[in-house]
């Protein structure tokens, strides 16, 4: 914690954090809302981003609901920003695709269903 680094004692910081919370001025909730819709929108899956709230010390009870989202077409502008719309041919330059998108924070079920959707390279209809 910030104030904690700065050589504030421990009971100060419990007490302010304490009077914030009372007035409304300081809500993990909110904290964790506004956190995943930034993260959602930069490309990054429900998975990576219920981890990250968990190490920022976000309780269960303040994790937001993320199933708003439309995870298919995140996965498939991450995808696409990156490799375009062509499936991979050879098997290791999937396994690498499917890694990269995997610590994004998609699900394989998600990674299945978008490569399912792509067409393949040998493909040669536009």
């Amino acid at each position: 914690m910030k104030l904690a680094s700065r050589a504030f004692a421990p009971d100060v910081i419990a007490r302010t954090l304490d009077h914030l919370t009372e007035q409304g001025l300081q809500s993990d909730g909110r904290y964790a809302d506004c956190y995943a819709r930034s993260r959602a929108e930069k490309g990054y899956g429900h998975r990576r981003i219920i981890e990250e709230l968990k190490q920022r010390g976000i309780s269960r009870e303040d994790l937001p609901d993320l199933s708003c989202y439309d995870w298919s077409q995140s996965i498939h502008r991450v995808y696409t920003k990156k490799y375009g719309t062509r499936s991979p041919l050879a098997p290791g330059e999937r396994a690498r695709r499917e890694n990269f998108l995997r610590v994004r924070g998609f699900s394989s079920d998600e990674i299945r269903q978008l490569f399912r959707s792509l067409p393949s390279s040998g493909d040669t209809n536009d």
